[in-house]
């Protein structure tokens, strides 16, 4: 093989690199939003339950211990929308960097 089209090779397989990593990135940056969004319905839930517990307390229906569960429940979600927010935000970081854009230029203003 000539150097030429050694060099055609080494070109094609190094376009091949980069589309996968943009496609990868990209479907990446898909499940990160779809778990901010299951996360943030979580939250919702979790914050919904506290007030509904709390009356129930009142209308001596349920005891200290569920309220204080559904607490640490809206607690536990809180903690793993901001994980998801976090994973979402370096997946378009990736992304960014896959397509050769710097993360400064990839912010719509």
């Amino acid at each position: 093989i000539s150097q030429h089209a050694q060099a055609g090779l080494q070109a094609e397989q190094l376009l091949d690199t980069i589309a996968s990593e943009i496609v990868a990135a990209y479907y990446q940056v898909q499940l990160r939003q779809q778990q901010v969004e299951q996360a943030r319905e979580a939250v919702e839930s979790a914050a919904e339950a506290v007030p509904l517990n709390f009356k129930g307390i009142l209308g001596g229906d349920l005891r200290a211990i569920e309220a204080q569960q559904a607490i640490q429940s809206l607690a536990t979600a809180q903690d793993r929308y901001l994980e998801s927010l976090t994973s979402h935000n370096r997946a378009q970081f990736q992304l960014l960097r896959a397509l050769g854009r710097s993360p400064e230029l990839g912010v719509e203003r």
